[in-house]
C-alpha cells in the first residue's frame, strides 16, 4: 500500500521517536527503497531530527585521593584526579 503524504510525516516521526512498530518500519523501508526522492525526503527528516536533540551531559567523579581515567569516543584519554568535570 502506497503511503501518503500525511502517514509518511507520522511515520517517519514515530520511527525517530522509537515508537513504530515492526510491520511500520517494514513499510517505511519498502517505501524508502520505491525511490530516491523518498529517500532524500527521509534522510532530510533524519538531518532535522538529529539537530534537535540536546546534547548529552555525563559527570565523572573521583573520591579524594584518587584518579580515575576516561576513555572517550574519539580515542582520547582524560585523567581525573579528586575532582570533578560536567
Amino acid at each position: 500500500m502506497p503511503i501518503d503524504r500525511k502517514n509518511q510525516e507520522v511515520l517517519i516521526t514515530r520511527y525517530f521517536a522509537g515508537e513504530a512498530s515492526n510491520g511500520e518500519i517494514v513499510e517505511l523501508q519498502a517505501w524508502l527503497v520505491a525511490s530516491m526522492d523518498n529517500l532524500l525526503y527521509f534522510s532530510f527528516h533524519a538531518n532535522n531530527h538529529l539537530t534537535k536533540q540536546e546534547p548529552v551531559y555525563n559527570e565523572l567523579f573521583a573520591a579524594f585521593g584518587t584518579r580515575s581515567a576516561l576513555k572517550l569516543s574519539d580515542g582520547t584519554s582524560v585523567w581525573l584526579k579528586h575532582t570533578c568535570i560536567r
